[in-house]
């Protein structure tokens, strides 16, 4: 739509610059009385009437200077309207008012718009420009009765930094900001008269961090990050509504361990420790390492995070999403996990927010089994 809105622009400034046509140029001079006796000047061609006809250049009392075609005493055809407060139109007249293809220019270079008129308003395919030392804006697509209707806006808030809103029927549907070209946020739905959100999702990119916020009626409803496990149904195959795993110990030893199984891993069981005070699944590096030359199937989200360690020594992790793994009879997609870039760091762990990937997880503490539901 934007092309196409870009090509009609193209043809208005085209046409308003195709004014070769000649012109019978007359030297009429006539004195035309305005209200409270005031006189203004016309000097042009005039018909057998005596009433301004064709080519000619009208200067009122008020300062307003008209130079273009008339039609029985009225502006009509191709011309230029000269505003004493400095606005500058050239283009179409119909009627006396601006009607058609024009340019209207803003005082002091602050603008500009282009494109079509209809009753001396923006009607129409058209580009406004507005901008001074610090500020530009620019508006692009379809206006009505000088608003822009169906398009697009784009506020530049400095040399680096710009907003661009998506406007359907009058009103914001999306923002978009950006800094040096690269995207800082995205709001899509309803706003509030100042812009800000008001019903819809803003999503925030800090480097390759993803923040997702829902708002509704511009209170907070959720906020999900995209290194956050949390339960899409589609993301667990499986036919049963539950299934309950026995959490595996070793005797004279607390620690509980779960067995995940990875499509890579040929049904060889790889054990984490049932962690309640982790929050993430984190895998061991030579874990990890050995994964990866199975054949593990995953993404690397581009994040590193720190943890600090049970000795208290902190340790970078890279964040990843893995495609599939297999906990009990349950197959279950794109698992986020932390992966240890310490060498001697080699525990792996499934904490509580991995367990956000289900519906609900139940814990017995005297079966010593976890409950996962679909």
């Amino acid at each position: 739509m934007k092309l196409n809105y870009c090509f009609f622009i193209i043809l208005i400034i085209v046409s308003i610059s195709a004014t070769s046509q000649e012109r019978k140029i007359c030297n009429d001079t006539i004195n035309i009385k305005y209200q409270n006796n005031k006189l203004g000047k016309y000097i042009g061609c005039l018909n057998y009437e005596g009433n301004k006809e064709g080519y000619g250049t009208l200067y009122s009392p008020d300062g307003y200077i008209y130079k273009g075609d008339f039609k029985n005493n009225k502006r009509e055809g191709q011309g230029k309207l000269i505003y004493p407060d400095g606005y500058v139109y050239s283009g179409d007249f119909k009627n006396n008012k601006k009607e058609g293809k024009g340019k209207l220019v803003y005082p002091n270079g602050n603008g500009s718009y282009i494109g079509e008129f209809q009753n001396n308003m923006f009607n129409g395919a058209g580009i406004e420009t507005i901008q001074d030392e610090n500020y530009k804006k620019v508006s692009e697509g379809a206006f009505v009765n000088s608003i822009l209707f169906n398009g697009e806006k784009i506020l530049y808030l400095s040399s680096e930094k710009k907003q661009i809103y998506e406007i359907k029927g009058a009103q914001p549907v999306s923002i978009r900001q950006y800094n040096n070209g690269i995207l800082e946020f995205s709001e899509k739905g309803e706003f509030f008269p100042n812009n800000s959100l008001k019903t819809g999702t803003q999503k925030q990119f800090i480097d390759n961090y993803i923040i997702t916020t829902i708002f509704k009626n511009g209170a907070e409803v959720s906020r999900t990050t995209n290194i956050d496990n949390y339960y899409v149904p589609s993301d667990i195959i499986g036919d049963s509504e539950s299934i309950s795993l026995e959490l595996i110990f070793e005797k004279n030893d607390q620690t509980k361990y779960i067995n995940i199984y990875f499509d890579s891993s040929n049904d060889k069981p790889y054990r984490f420790i049932f962690d309640t005070g982790a929050e993430m699944m984190s895998i061991g590096f030579r874990m990890f390492n050995e994964l990866k030359e199975n054949g593990l199937v995953y993404e690397d989200l581009g994040i590193t995070i720190p943890t600090v360690g049970i000795r208290g020594e902190p340790t970078q992790n890279k964040v990843i999403k893995i495609a599939q793994l297999k906990i009990g009879e349950y197959t279950l997609k794109n698992v986020i996990a932390l992966v240890k870039t310490l060498e001697t760091a080699n525990n792996s762990l499934i904490g509580i927010q991995f367990l956000e990937k289900f519906r609900e997880v139940y814990w017995s503490l005297k079966q010593n089994r976890l409950i996962f539901y679909k």
